[in-house]
């Protein structure tokens, strides 16, 4: 099968040290592929993901910019690097006959596009914040309504830097989506920088995040995932909130070829 999946990601900065100016709000858009088969002479199940296409605005103090991995040359250099940087990218993420996660094939050459003087995120680390994206926060075993579990890991985020989250699910309920059985599973948790690191953004008391996924029980797959995120920055010594809202949409499922 080949799942396309949609996530639109909403973004509130303000300018550190500029409380009576606008700030900076960006919206972006980003089209991904998962084509999964079964790889030749074993039981495993090879995972493609692939970024097809990525759109994002950016307005900062009322001045308004676009990106379009369609036509990346019209934009301004800084967002070529910023966006382009994901734009084709690829790698694929293996599981046994069990759907159990084993491992990451990072392909070969895809460092990314620096930006500025800091190293973007590599292949191998594309890959696993986007499995953990996919599959953190669901239960690792049986679950009912009304269920609870707690869950927690580190995310390597270059050139941010390295988080930690700590986190609590419950499912719901079990509801229909346009004639689908649907887990509803309704998560919160915060984030906290780990012990010892010096990240280039810090977060401070307060840095939460909820949300609520729809999984399909018959297809066993997510549907969609709708987070808010409420952080408090510190980024060069200077307090920065920022909120956040990510939408993922499960907007197609075909047969591959």
């Amino acid at each position: 099968k080949i799942y396309r999946q949609q996530m639109v990601t909403e973004i509130q900065l303000p300018l550190p040290g500029a409380a009576a100016t606008p700030g900076q709000n960006t919206s972006i858009t980003q089209m991904m592929d998962i084509t999964v088969s079964k790889e030749e002479g074993t039981e495993k199940k090879l995972a493609e993901v692939k970024f097809t296409s990525i759109k994002a605005t950016l307005n900062t103090n009322g001045q308004a910019l676009a990106y379009d991995s369609a036509d990346a040359a019209k934009s301004p250099p800084f967002l070529q690097q910023t966006f382009g940087a994901l734009a084709g990218r690829t790698f694929t993420l293996v599981y046994d006959k069990e759907d159990k996660f084993l491992d990451i094939r990072a392909a070969d050459g895809q460092a990314g596009t620096p930006l500025g003087t800091t190293k973007p995120m590599d292949a191998r680390q594309l890959a696993d914040a986007f499995r953990k994206s996919q599959d953190l926060a669901l239960p690792k075993k049986a679950v009912a309504p009304g269920d609870t579990w707690t869950f927690a890991d580190k995310l390597d985020m270059p050139p941010v830097g390295t988080f930690a989250i700590k986190a609590r699910g419950r499912f719901d309920s079990v509801t229909d989506v346009e004639g689908r059985r649907h887990a509803r599973v309704l998560l919160e948790g915060t984030f906290e920088n780990p012990s010892g690191a010096q990240p280039l953004v810090q977060f401070g008391p307060g840095s939460k995040f909820s949300g609520e996924i729809l999984f399909d029980l018959d297809r066993k797959v997510m549907t969609s995932s709708s987070m808010k995120t409420e952080l408090q920055l510190t980024i060069g010594g200077q307090e920065a909130p920022m909120s956040q809202t990510a939408t993922t949409k499960l907007i197609g499922v075909e047969n591959s070829k």
